[in-house]
C-alpha cells in the first residue's frame, strides 16, 4: 500500500487519503485450468449469500492494450472486489478477537498476524490501535453489522508460473527508488519480543543507573555512534528514559550527535511522546534540528508527514513556521513536495505561516510546489481552504543526518501480489 502512495503509476498524484484507494482489507489468489472453470467459480462467488449477489468492482487485466500490459509485464488476472458481509456485529467481532487487539496494543507484531506499520513510532501505532478499538465499540458502531470489501485474484495457470518466476524483476522495475525496493525485501534479524510497556521500562533501569553512576549527563559514546544518553533515548522514542535525563539539573537538551539535536530525531521518527517531554525542558532550541542543512525539527517532521508532532512543534512559544533550509524550503513547501496534504492544511492554519515564502533563487514555496509536486497550495484557493478546514476540524537516519536520505532508512513491510 506505501508503495501505491508513492508510485507515479499508481496513487502518487491521487488525493489524500491515498490508502482509501487501496480498498480492500483481506486478499486471495485461485488459479484455474481453463477459462470456462474460472468463469463458474465467478458466478458461485455472485451466488453466495456473504458476497452481496455481485461484485464492488472488476479489473479485467486480459483487456488491457499492449501498452497497458507492457507496464505489467504481460501478467493477465482479473481482480474482483466483494462486498463480504459475514454476518456478525461490530461488537461482536471485536468481543471474539480481543486478546488480538490487546497482543497488537502490546507488541509490536503478532506471529502469525503479521506486524506494525513500520513507518510509525510504537507510540503512535498504539495510540492508532486504541482509536480504532474506541471506535468499533462505541455506541454508534457496536450493533452494526459487519461490513468489508475483499479482493479475488483469479489466475490461469501459465500466468501463475510465469508470474512466480519473475515477480522478484517484477518489483525491482517498479520500485521508484532505492529506499521503496528495500521496504520490499528487507528482513529484520532479532525482532523485539518485548511488551512496549517492557521495553520502556528496561530503558529507564539503564538510564538510572547511568544517572547514579555518572559524573558527566552530557557524555557521548562510541558505541552508541557519538550520542548522548540523551539523544540515544530520543532516538529509539523512550520516553521514560528522556524524561529522567532531561530531570537531571545539568543536562543540554540540544546536544547534538554529527549535528542533529534530539529534539530533531524524535520529530523524524514520529516520537511524540519524546517531542512533547525535549519541548517541556527550558533550554530547548525548538528551531534547531540539523545544523549543516538548516533543517528545523518542524521541517523533518513535516517531511515525514508526522502529523501528531507538527502539531505539537506549532503550539510551542518561539516555534518558526517559516524557517528555511540553507536551500531556502520551508516545512510547508517539504510537506508539498511529500504529498502530505493533511500536514499541509495544519501548517496552513499555523499562526503567522507565510504560504509564498520566497526561495533562494527567487521562485516562491508554491510556484515552485505546483510545478513539482503532487500537492499545490495557495492562499485563497478553494482546495486551500478545503485542505485548511479539514486540519482544523481534525483538532536510523542517524548516518546520514543532514542528508535524510530515506534510502537508508530499511524498514520492513509486508508485499502483496
Amino acid at each position: 500500500m506505501r508503495n501505491k502512495m508513492i508510485s507515479k503509476e499508481d496513487h502518487y498524484y491521487e488525493a489524500y487519503p491515498r490508502p482509501s484507494l487501496n480498498i480492500d482489507i483481506n486478499r486471495n489468489c485461485c488459479c484455474f485450468e481453463k477459462p470456462q472453470t474460472l468463469v463458474s467459480f465467478v458466478d458461485a462467488m455472485k451466488n453466495h449469500p456473504m458476497f452481496g449477489g455481485h461484485p464492488v468492482r472488476i479489473k479485467n487485466m486480459f483487456l488491457f492494450d499492449d501498452e497497458q500490459a507492457e507496464k505489467q509485464f504481460y501478467y493477465r488476472t482479473v481482480m474482483i472486489n466483494w462486498l463480504y458481509t459475514p454476518g456478525v456485529t461490530y461488537k461482536e467481532l471485536t468481543e471474539e478477537t480481543m486478546d488480538l487487539w490487546l497482543e497488537y496494543l502490546d507488541h509490536d507484531g503478532v506471529d502469525g498476524y503479521g506486524d506494525k506499520d513500520p513507518s510509525e513510532s510504537w507510540s503512535t501505532w498504539r495510540a492508532q490501535i486504541q482509536q480504532a478499538l474506541s471506535h468499533l465499540t462505541s455506541e454508534a458502531m457496536k450493533n452494526q453489522k459487519v461490513q468489508f470489501i475483499v479482493e479475488t485474484q483469479l489466475l490461469l495457470r501459465p500466468y501463475l508460473l510465469g508470474r512466480q518466476k519473475m515477480h522478484l524483476l517484477y518489483k525491482v522495475c517498479r520500485a521508484e527508488n532505492p529506499t521503496q525496493l528495500s521496504r520490499d525485501f528487507l528482513v529484520i534479524d532479532n525482532p523485539e519480543t518485548r511488551s512496549f510497556q517492557n521495553v520502556q521500562t528496561d530503558a529507564l533501569k539503564k538510564i538510572e543507573s547511568f544517572l547514579a553512576e555518572t559524573t558527566n549527563v552530557n557524555a557521548t559514546f562510541s558505541d552508541l555512534g557519538g550520542a548522548t544518553q540523551l539523544w540515544k533515548a530520543a532516538e529509539q522514542g523512550h520516553i521514560l528514559a528522556v524524561r529522567a535525563i532531561l530531570q537531571h539539573p545539568e543536562t543540554d537538551p540540544n546536544l547534538p550527535r554529527k549535528e542533529t539535536t534530539p529534539l530533531c530525531v524524535a520529530a523524524y521518527y514520529g516520537h511524540v511522546g519524546v517531542v512533547r517531554e525535549i519541548l517541556r525542558h527550558p533550554a530547548v532550541h525548538v528551531n534547531i534540528g540539523q545544523i549543516r542543512s538548516g533543517r528545523s525539527p518542524l521541517f523533518v517532521a513535516a517531511q515525514e508527514g508526522r502529523e501528531n508532532v507538527v502539531r505539537e512543534l506549532i503550539g510551542v512559544v518561539g516555534i518558526d513556521v517559516n524557517q528555511t533550509t540553507t536551500e531556502g524550503v520551508t516545512a510547508i513547501r517539504a510537506a508539498c513536495d511529500k504529498g502530505h496534504e493533511h500536514i499541509v492544511g495544519i501548517l496552513q492554519a499555523a499562526s503567522g505561516i507565510k504560504i509564498k515564502h520566497p526561495l533562494v533563487n527567487g521562485s516562491s514555496s508554491v510556484s515552485t510546489t505546483q510545478q513539482r509536486g503532487p500537492t499545490s497550495i495557495g492562499e485563497g484557493s478553494a482546495e486551500s481552504n478545503q485542505v485548511r478546514e479539514a486540519a482544523e476540524n481534525r483538532a536510523s537516519f542517524e548516518d546520514a543526518p543532514n542528508e535524510l536520505d530515506e534510502s537508508q532508512i530499511l524498514v520492513r513491510r509486508v508485499t502483496n501480489l
